[in-house]
């Protein structure tokens, strides 16, 4: 073999074993995010909405104001409510003015880990997008009736919308230091009387590239049934105190 084959021969087995090596670096890169708690003040805000069955939309608004104290390695988060916003149909005005009354505390004090990571949460170890899509899509899947069972596409719309507001306001572990990025799956059914329906669960988050803070998540499922469709998300982002 001449010289030139064979330093091509030599330098491809090269690159194969370096491959393994090359991917495990890359993983690892990708793996490793900033954390940096903030030192000042913070507004943390809360967006909850709700397609209702007659095309209205109810609209729930909450901000708090937050400040990171030290915890060990990690941070201890406190907070006040400091705004709340109840958009409804008039039917709903006595609901919406107790709502807007109304203050969350059962979310603060929060301690959080060198990671970001909520302690003591219930609601599993933090994963991926795609884990967070596949437990939603499971808890969903849970609640709702199999098509066959479903009397009318009433039911289903009663029981998927239960199981969609119970998944998008369980507050995510890393809600502070999110995993950035996007994803979404659908999944079709069929309603009695041959009704096509579908429903889509979608997660998107952004977060800070210099310190991993959240800028802004999502988390959304939206309903096909025919030609309508309705909505449910929540929504979590943070800015500069007074932003």
């Amino acid at each position: 073999m001449a010289d030139s084959g064979r330093r091509s021969v030599i330098q491809a087995f090269g690159a194969l074993a370096a491959m393994p090596l090359l991917s495990f670096s890359a993983a690892a890169s990708a793996a490793v995010r900033p954390i940096r708690f903030p030192t000042g003040l913070v507004d943390l805000t809360r967006v909850l909405e709700r397609d209702l069955a007659d095309g209205a939309t109810i609209r729930v608004v909450r901000r708090w104001e937050c400040e990171f104290g030290s915890f060990g390695a990690g941070a201890r988060v406190n907070a006040r409510q400091i705004a709340s916003k109840v958009e409804a149909p008039a039917a709903l005005a006595a609901f919406a003015r107790l709502e807007e009354q109304r203050e969350v505390t059962g979310l603060f004090p929060v301690e959080l880990d060198r990671n970001g990571i909520m302690v003591g949460w219930t609601d599993g170890q933090p994963d991926s997008i795609k884990g967070a899509i596949d437990r939603a899509i499971g808890a969903i899947e849970a609640a709702v009736p199999p098509a066959e069972e479903l009397s009318s596409a009433r039911v289903f719309l009663s029981s998927l919308g239960a199981a969609a507001a119970s998944v998008v306001s369980q507050v995510p572990r890393d809600l502070f230091f999110p995993e950035p990025g996007e994803r979404a799956e659908t999944r079709p059914m069929t309603l009695p009387g041959g009704v096509p329906a579908s429903y889509e669960v979608a997660i998107e988050s952004a977060a800070s590239p210099v310190s991993g803070l959240l800028e802004h998540t999502e988390r959304r499922v939206v309903t096909h049934i025919g030609e309508s469709r309705r909505t449910t998300l929540e929504r979590w982002e943070i800015g500069a105190r007074g932003s």
